[in-house]
């Protein structure tokens, strides 16, 4: 049986897909400069889109849902916290990465569709000055296997562990600046 070369070339481009090159630096946060407990009032931005995702409806979406859960989440947690008089930390969450495979593309495509992945970075700045407290990185990961499975399921559910690991990174870095976890595990780390 003779295989046609554009057989080929198809199977090449699908099981290609089947993987993200989405890795993050590292496992773990360093601490802020300071506890957040220093500041008086809180200004949470919306989630800033990677630019390079301005034509990727799915990654506009999976941005959009992100930012819902932590306005949501952390901004909760925020207001609760927020004396209304005090120096003023700003909270810049930016997509420096992603790669979000929808639900319908994970129907008919499978695990061929590929994996999803996020990076996002945090800028914590002082309002007043300027200074930045804090600038971590977070990551997370849903294989291609798992989002086939559960189709898609799995892909959501990174959306809201991205915005948990950072709500847990605010909230562990209040009373002291202890830094923390980011959500990537060692097999998801680029070697140096």
């Amino acid at each position: 049986m003779r295989v046609s070369r554009h057989v080929i070339v198809g199977l090449m481009v699908l099981l290609s897909a089947c993987t993200t090159e989405i890795k993050a630096t590292s496992t773990q946060n360093p601490p802020p400069s300071e506890p957040f407990k220093n500041f008086g009032q809180f200004k949470l931005h919306p989630v800033a889109p990677n630019p390079a995702d301005e034509k990727d409806d799915a990654n506009q979406r999976a941005t959009q849902k992100i930012d819902e859960e932590l306005q949501s989440t952390l901004g909760a947690q925020l207001l609760r916290w927020d004396k209304g008089e005090g120096r003023t930390l700003e909270i810049e969450p930016r997509v420096e990465e992603i790669k979000f495979v929808s639900g319908g593309k994970r129907f008919w495509a499978g695990w061929f569709a590929g994996s999803s992945a996020v990076v996002m970075q945090v800028n914590f700045k002082d309002a007043d000055t300027g200074n930045t407290i804090a600038a971590p990185t977070f990551y997370q990961h849903a294989s291609a296997m798992g989002g086939a499975w559960s189709i898609g399921g799995t892909d959501n559910a990174m959306l809201y562990r991205i915005a948990e690991i950072i709500n847990d990174y605010v909230v562990r870095n209040y009373e002291n600046a202890v830094g923390g976890a980011n959500g990537a595990p060692p097999d998801r780390v680029l070697k140096p």
